[in-house]
């Protein structure tokens, strides 16, 4: 499997959820939506019941690590959820075709959901499924530069994986030691 990287471009994001509104995929997009927003992993996602948004917090077992999770769903979570799906109950990501109908999507269809979305906007590098959670990690980083508060929210067990994992190289590390200036008088 190759690794994937994060968005890094608010505009992609937006050209993303764009193109899963304008082609009537409006359930679809709220996998996106809901992992750039709480970076949990996919299969946590698709197991997001509509009690769970409705009540606007959800707290939930990791089914990779097996630990409870907390978290709360932000206003544009909810705002997009009130706008497209509100109304539902049990299993948001669900089947309505007769051979599958009521079964939850599987990872693969939520990967080539993904896929779709990023060749069709263009977006060149390569993307999959936790390339949501990466994203939520590197803006996450990007707005508060608190590698630690990231690393908690992932649930990585050192910093080292976090900054590895969301795609800060030792380049722009190194840069910004060569960068940070003074402009002391000697």
């Amino acid at each position: 499997m190759n690794e994937v990287n994060p968005i890094r471009s608010k505009e992609q994001i937006n050209e993303v959820i764009k193109y899963f509104i304008d082609f009537n995929k409006q359930r679809e997009g709220f996998i996106f939506v809901v992992g750039i927003y709480t970076g949990l992993r996919i299969g946590d996602i698709l197991n997001l019941t509509h009690e769970d948004i409705k009540e606007g917090t959800a707290k939930i077992k990791e089914q990779k690590t097996g630990k409870i999770k907390r978290f709360v769903f932000n206003s544009q979570v909810l705002e997009y959820y009130n706008k497209f799906l509100s109304g539902g109950s049990g299993h948001i990501f669900v089947s309505e075709g007769n051979r599958s109908k009521g079964k939850v999507w599987s990872k693969v269809h939520a990967w080539k959901l993904i896929k779709a979305a990023a060749a069709y906007v263009g977006i060149n590098e390569e993307v999959g499924t936790h390339t949501l959670r990466k994203t939520f990690g590197y803006f996450t980083y990007q707005a508060t530069k608190d590698i630690t508060l990231v690393q908690k929210l992932l649930n990585h067990s050192s910093p080292a994986t976090t900054l590895r994992y969301i795609g800060i190289t030792q380049t722009q590390l190194d840069d910004i030691y060569t960068n940070l200036n003074f402009n002391l008088a000697f």
